[in-house]
């Protein structure tokens, strides 16, 4: 049997919980470690039986993983991710890649330069909606369609753009 991806998820907020949920699924992969600085943290370590960091330092210092998914609010984009990529640990990034573009220039910069895979996740190309969509367009329903359009709000409460990482 081939080797598991040991991958740790940095962030347990809604998307790092399902990225969780994903990798215990997964045949190829394990959950290899969480970061997080909430008391939620502790509780899913122990349930998901990993260890918990407080950052991504202590993290890399301690117990490199195959790769992560870093799920933190996009502020902290940047910082989480060029550690990684130093290190030469693959990327699974939540979008958006940056709250800024320098920011972003710099995590791009920082894969290209360490050659080591950045990935953003586009997670609603899976959405249900969007897989329904999908059908009836290929399903001809709506005829032959050759150009469309198409614009998703969705709302993230205040306190979502926030939040402010401590202890980091």
């Amino acid at each position: 049997m081939p080797k598991k991806v040991k991958i740790s998820v940095i962030g347990i907020g809604l998307m790092g919980l399902q990225h969780i949920k994903a990798i215990q699924r997964s045949k190829n992969a394990s959950l290899h470690s969480i970061v997080e600085i909430k008391k939620t943290g502790n509780e899913l370590a122990k349930k998901f039986k990993v260890p918990l960091y407080k950052n991504t330092k202590i993290l890399l210092e301690n117990d490199k993983p195959d790769a992560v998914v870093v799920a933190t609010p996009n502020v902290l984009h940047e910082t989480d991710t060029v550690q990684f990529l130093n290190s030469k640990i693959p990327v699974l990034l939540e979008k958006p890649i940056s709250d800024n573009i320098k920011s972003a220039k710099k995590i791009i910069s920082s894969a290209n330069k360490n050659n080591t895979s950045l990935l953003i996740g586009y997670h609603r190309r899976h959405n249900s909606i969007v897989n329904k969509v999908k059908k009836i367009i290929e399903g001809k329903k709506l005829g032959k369609i050759v150009s469309a359009n198409i614009l998703c709000w969705l709302y993230k409460h205040k306190n979502y753009f926030n939040e402010k990482m401590e202890n980091k």
